[in-house]
């Protein structure tokens, strides 16, 4: 079973619960009513990301594996000193 990241492997409602657990942790309740408001407040269709930095650090010391993805979405274009948080990120089991 392809995706559009990857390859996932497994049974289709095993890999489904994971993209379904994934999304919700890239869009948690207060995401989305956060999205809401500003899709009500504005005339612009679709939104500016903001994308922000993080250190190798401030990712290792998360403990939720949902928040480490949250990091990961917002995270700008990598440079070659973030290999070591991407090297850590491509080892984690869930992420």
């Amino acid at each position: 079973f392809q995706a559009e990241d990857g390859i996932r492997d497994g049974d289709i409602e095993d890999v489904m619960n994971d993209v379904y657990e994934e999304t919700l942790a890239l869009y948690p309740e207060e995401r989305i009513q956060q999205l809401i408001k500003e899709a009500l407040e504005t005339d612009i269709v679709i939104p500016e990301s903001h994308y922000q930095h993080v250190l190798l650090e401030t990712y290792q010391q998360a403990s939720d594996w949902k928040e480490k993805l949250r990091m990961l979405k917002s995270f700008p274009t990598p440079t070659f000193d973030d290999i070591p948080l991407l090297d850590a990120a491509l080892n984690e089991e869930k992420v």
